[in-house]
């Protein structure tokens, strides 16, 4: 019954997946469609060739926006999608480009190749950078509940551990490929890359008395959107790299006494994970913990510098002042820097 249960679960957030996905590529094509309708009108609009800050305006600015559209979508299905997984840009303007491609086709089907060969472009080229800049914003859905934990006790200390570890053919078969020891704390961390398309985050913890070290590993799934849901063949990497990790400290020259090996939770193993969760969350999750309300006034402050540096240059066309007010935002924002820096 479990089972049943969790599958209709995953089914069910898969089709709410969907739906978002096809919800956004809809609001995207409509707005292509306005845009594609009132730009094919322009010319009975307006008798005359534009001026260059009046064609910004009325060409060059929306052309932006619905660049940036898969982008805003895609933030906003993302947050208010109660799985919070990413919805891409790029699978919207997809979905978007066959709704378009009918418009087209119906309404201005003399148009249709040099019209879809541009959005086409927009939706693979800009919907790829798009897809970049979304998952640095809103980060990797996760739940600590996707992460395989196991910890022991090793009686050596911390350092001996890493000199073993860090032997090459020991490096090469766990998948490492960097080492960090903490400044301020006694730890030591080994940066990994995936095997067989698993993660693995490895821990070392000086533990009292000073000849005792815990050693951490959490394994999970990852894909580009997500962490997977914990499943058998992650269980089964997990576990044939645990034996190996053990074997190595009861090699013959090495020996060292292994106890209180577990699958189970302990502090280190939720610090670790809670850390790894933290380095897979975008900015908009993080800067809601750790930007305060005068540091979004400042960054509110910027935009609306850069707005009108932007309008001073481009539709006044006075050059001499908005060059002198980017010089200025520049040296702000080179001292708040600094500052930053120094605290």
């Amino acid at each position: 019954m479990q089972s049943i249960r969790s599958h209709f679960g995953n089914n069910f957030e898969l089709i709410r997946w969907i739906a978002y996905l096809f919800l956004g590529g809809a609001a995207n094509a409509s707005f292509a469609q306005v845009y594609v309708d009132y730009l094919l009108r322009l010319p009975q609009l307006f008798q005359t060739p534009l001026s260059v800050p009046l064609g910004i305006v009325l060409v060059w600015i929306p052309i932006g926006l619905i660049a940036l559209a898969p982008l805003f979508l895609s933030l906003v299905l993302t947050r208010i999608n109660p799985e919070k997984q990413l919805i891409p840009p790029l699978y919207i303007n997809i979905v978007s480009l066959a709704w378009f491609a009918g418009f087209i086709a119906i309404r201005y089907p003399s148009e249709i190749y040099p019209i879809l060969l541009v959005y086409v472009f927009f939706a693979f080229i800009v919907g790829g950078v798009e897809n970049k800049v979304a998952s640095s914003l809103l980060g990797i859905t996760v739940s600590p509940e996707d992460f395989l934990r196991y910890s022991f006790v090793v009686h050596t200390p911390k350092e001996r551990i890493r000199d073993t570890i860090e032997i090459e053919p020991i490096r090469n078969t766990l998948g490492l490929t960097g080492v960090t020891v903490s400044e301020d704390k006694p730890t030591i961390d080994f940066e990994s890359r995936a095997v067989y398309g698993y993660q693995m985050s490895l821990r070392v913890v000086q533990i009292p008395p000073e000849n005792h070290s815990t050693v951490i590993a959490i394994f999970y799934d990852r894909t580009d959107w997500y962490v997977k849901a914990i499943s058998d063949h992650l269980k089964e990497y997990a576990e044939s790299v645990v034996v190996y990790l053990k074997s190595i400290f009861d090699r013959p020259e090495h020996r060292y006494s292994i106890d209180h090996d577990t699958w189970d939770r302990n502090v280190h193993t939720e610090t670790l994970v809670s850390e790894t969760m933290d380095s897979l969350e975008g900015f908009i999750p993080r800067s809601r913990r750790e930007i305060t309300r005068t540091g979004w006034v400042k960054i509110v402050a910027f935009v609306v510098a850069l707005g009108v540096i932007g309008y001073s240059a481009f539709a006044l066309q006075d050059y001499p002042t908005s060059t002198g007010l980017f010089v200025a935002l520049l040296l702000y924002l080179a001292f708040e820097l600094r500052s930053s820096a120094e605290r």
